[in-house]
């Protein structure tokens, strides 16, 4: 940011925010949000995103390989430790143990989000507060207006646009 001349400020103030029940398809709207919006601002990051889940190309390893019961082991040892991680991170930073029923869904939402990272490559539209918005350059929000082929269509059948 800096070379950019922008400038970071940091808040000391802790915002506590927590999402209590929240359900499965929200949690998977929010991040499948902040990926698209990652692989707009910054591809080497959001291609990170991925490798940051080891369980989840570990699991595509295992079946890609058969079900060779040494990748298998590789893979189970693999959410088992990040499941062990995620549940630091959360003494961490609530100062309570996460439940155990919680512990064993980890490495369901790593697969699970490895599905919304695969569609976040394809997809630039959110919905998001009832809105069905797309993001454009610069992480732009503007109105989802169709899907590629619509798009593409109107871009050469209709009047030549006019640049921002």
């Amino acid at each position: 940011f800096a070379d950019a001349g922008f400038g970071v400020v940091v808040s000391g103030t802790r915002v506590a925010n927590v999402n209590h029940e929240t359900p499965v398809e929200q949690f998977l709207a929010r991040h499948s949000r902040w990926l698209k919006m990652r692989a707009v601002i910054h591809v080497p990051s959001f291609v990170g995103d991925l490798f940051a889940n080891p369980g989840a190309l570990l699991f595509g390893a295992w079946l890609s390989s058969g079900f060779n019961p040494n990748v298998g082991l590789l893979w189970l040892s693999a959410a088992v430790l990040k499941a062990y991680g995620d549940a630091h991170l959360v003494q961490v930073l609530r100062g309570e143990p996460m439940a155990l029923r919680w512990l064993a869904f980890a490495p369901i939402k790593d697969l699970l989000m490895a599905l919304v990272w695969i569609h976040a490559t394809t997809s630039r539209s959110v919905r998001w507060r009832g809105n069905t918005l797309r993001f454009g350059r610069q992480s732009r929000l503007r109105q989802d207006d169709g899907r590629l082929p619509v798009r593409v269509l109107r871009r050469l059948t209709g009047p030549p646009r006019q640049s921002p």
